[in-house]
Parts: structure tokens; sequence; C-alpha cells
């Protein structure tokens, strides 16, 4: 749980300094809090390897909890424009998945 505290902290960081909503980790719904859960498990195993395998996961998550794209989020609609393609991602979207990865994946014990 602190290491996705840690990843939502960031990522709100970063939302921030570009101006756009933030809300706090406690607000969030307990499936989204299952979604980032889920994604820093497998970064940790080592079954996600990448950003863009991140963004695929929460993705495939997010459409098998019945989101749909759409232009605009909604949580009452269950849309979202980031249920897209890595490539079709924005810059900001993308440094957010990449942040997410970097800091998920700054926790993987290293052999010595």
């Amino acid at each position: 749980l602190q290491i996705a505290m840690a990843c939502h902290n960031v990522h709100n960081v970063l939302c921030e300094s570009h101006g756009l909503q933030v809300i706090p980790w406690e607000d969030k719904s307990p499936e989204h809090h299952a979604i980032v859960i889920d994604s820093i498990d497998r970064i940790l195993s080592g079954e996600i390897e990448s950003p863009e395998e991140a963004h695929d996961n929460f993705v495939a998550m997010k459409e098998a909890d019945g989101w749909d794209y759409d232009t605009e989020y909604s949580t009452a609609n269950k849309t979202n424009p980031r249920l897209c393609d890595w490539d079709e991602l924005d810059d900001v979207d993308r440094m957010k998945e990449e942040l997410f990865f970097a800091v998920a994946s700054s926790f993987i014990k290293r052999k010595s």
C-alpha cells in the first residue's frame, strides 16, 4: 500500500504541475486502488517490464471493469481518454505512465 501511495503522490505532483485535477489517494475508488496495486505487483514481479506494458495493463483492467474510451473523462459514464494505445497518449499522459513505472520499479529489490 505504501508503494501505491508513493506512485499516486508522484502522479499528483505531475498533474498539479500541468494544471490538472488532483484527487487524494483516500478519495479514489476501491477499483482504482485495485488497478494501481495490481500494476505495482506485476512490475515488482517482473511481469510488467516497461511503462508501455503498465499502460496496457491499466487499459485492460479498466475495460474489464466496464470502462470505454472517450475524449471526456467521466466516472458516471465510465469513460476515459487514456484508454487508448500507448502511441496515442499525449506527452503528459505518457509522462504519468513513465513516472508510475519508475517509482514502482525503484522498489524492486536488487540482488547484490
